[in-house]
């Protein structure tokens, strides 16, 4: 028993995902963050300590699931290794698109300096950097849109509503974005097709990146002959309806890397999750630490001299019973000022989605509810999270969203890589688990697409 015990508490530890900047956060606080984003946008939020806590036990429980019953290889594997050489040679332009500055990018990739037909490197609100260039190995005008840096910004881009799109509905954001680049490329584009008449057009992206990419190659369809056009988008978010997906699979290919959870991620797929956690019973099995830990809380909090002097500033409304208070006073020490001006207006909850490794001990600085001037006491607050859990009606379910076109699923069984042709149903949900943030992560859609192409000889 105390193998397992222990067994545990390393899994309940060791759930970071990594950012692309190199920062990380805990999963669990990135979903719970965006689920109440999606929240705000349907009307209604749930207190956000607890959507945290909930998606905390569903991703752990999911972890040791897939530890006991790793999952099985596919049963029809694709077996064409050109088809993912393919894929890994634009996911190369997606990935370099990242970096600094064009002469960066330029190095990553077989292009010169003369080679590129357009570029921008400047950060724009619905306009994302990108670069126009000529691949005459590959015959190919090659559009390579960049994405978010951080998954969890990708996460909380995600959630936006559908609009009106070629004829369906699509992702607001990435609507807009590629009809910015309608707007001031496509001169550029069928220029460049004019002036390499052998040469097709290859747009690419990742994450955000791929969405917009995605969305863009369907806009082209009525400026560039469909023979010519072809995108290759990879974690590309949920961004379209599952008919306007379906009727691009020959022009568009969205690759997926196993639990990547961008691709899931959707208004619908949000109020999905929402459910899975109410009906999850994390409260239950937190029950009996609850008052303990409350306890040793309320302590240090009342004795805090740096608490004391945002304690106005802070409103939390929800109780937060996780178990990481060793922590607890450097933690709040850094960070409570900070939080204390978060977009929530829920102070110490918000500084708990900023903290690496000390982030499940401000969410439980996160848990008590400051009542007004300094001299209340922090117990005056205990006793009232249950109450403080939002009562409103459901909100309004939305229409399923799923990445565009034909689907790539890169999935992992006993360390080998396998890629499949995956229905886009199985994308309307977050799938939980320890990786569904690392596994956004560029460099290993890269690695993956290689191990894949590599174990086909």
């Amino acid at each position: 028993m105390a193998s397992k015990a222990t067994d545990d508490i390393e899994v309940a530890e060791d759930v970071d995902g990594p950012e692309r900047d190199g920062g990380f956060e805990k999963p669990y606080v990135v979903v719970g963050r965006a689920i109440a984003e999606a929240m705000d946008e349907l009307g209604g939020r749930p207190a956000f300590t607890d959507l945290v806590l909930g998606a905390r036990k569903i991703i752990l429980d999911a972890h040791r699931a897939r530890l006991e019953h790793p999952p099985a290889p596919p049963s029809a594997p694709l077996a064409d290794r050109a088809f993912l050489q393919e894929a890994l040679y634009w996911g190369t332009y997606a990935d370099a698109v990242y970096e600094k500055s064009l002469a960066l990018c330029l190095s990553r990739v077989p292009v010169s300096r003369d080679d590129v037909l357009k570029s921008d490197w400047k950060v724009v609100t619905l306009r994302p950097v990108f670069a126009l260039v000529h691949d005459a190995g590959k015959k190919k005008i090659v559009l390579a849109i960049r994405g978010t840096h951080s998954v969890s910004d990708a996460m909380t881009d995600a959630c936006a509503a559908a609009e009106p799109f070629a004829g369906d509905t699509a992702h607001r954001g990435m609507v807009r974005a590629a009809q910015w680049f309608i707007d001031n490329i496509l001169e550029d584009i069928t220029g460049a097709l004019a002036r390499y008449p052998d040469c097709g057009l290859l747009v690419t992206g990742h994450s955000l990146g791929a969405g917009t990419a995605a969305l863009l190659t369907i806009l082209l369809k009525e400026h560039v002959e469909q023979s010519r056009l072809f995108c290759w988008a990879f974690a590309t978010p949920a961004c379209a309806s599952p008919t306007l997906s379906e009727a691009h699979k020959t022009m568009i290919v969205s690759v997926v890397n196993d639990l990547d959870a961008v691709p899931r991620l959707s208004l619908y797929a949000a109020e999905m999750a929402r459910r899975a956690l109410e009906e999850s019973g994390w409260r239950d099995e937190y029950k009996e630490a609850y008052d303990a830990e409350y306890d040793r809380m309320a302590k240090y909090l009342n004795d805090s001299p740096v608490f004391s002097r945002v304690v106005k500033a802070i409103d939390v409304t929800s109780k937060v019973l996780d178990k990481a208070l060793d922590a607890a006073s450097e933690a709040a020490s850094k960070h409570l000022k900070a939080a204390a001006d978060s977009k929530y207006g829920k102070a110490a909850t918000a500084a708990s989605a900023k903290v690496s490794a000390k982030a499940s001990a401000v969410a439980v600085a996160a848990s008590v509810k400051i009542r007004g001037g300094a001299g209340d006491s922090v117990e005056e607050a205990k006793g009232g999270g249950d109450a403080a859990i939002v009562d409103s009606a459901p909100p309004k379910v939305p229409d399923p969203m799923v990445p565009v076109g034909r689907i790539v699923h890169l999935s992992v069984s006993d360390d080998v890589v396998f890629a499949r042709d995956a229905p886009s149903s199985e994308f309307m949900r977050l799938a939980p688990g320890k990786t569904m943030l690392s596994d956004h992560s560029m460099d290993l859609y890269l690695a993956r697409l290689r191990a894949a192409a590599d174990r086909l000889g």
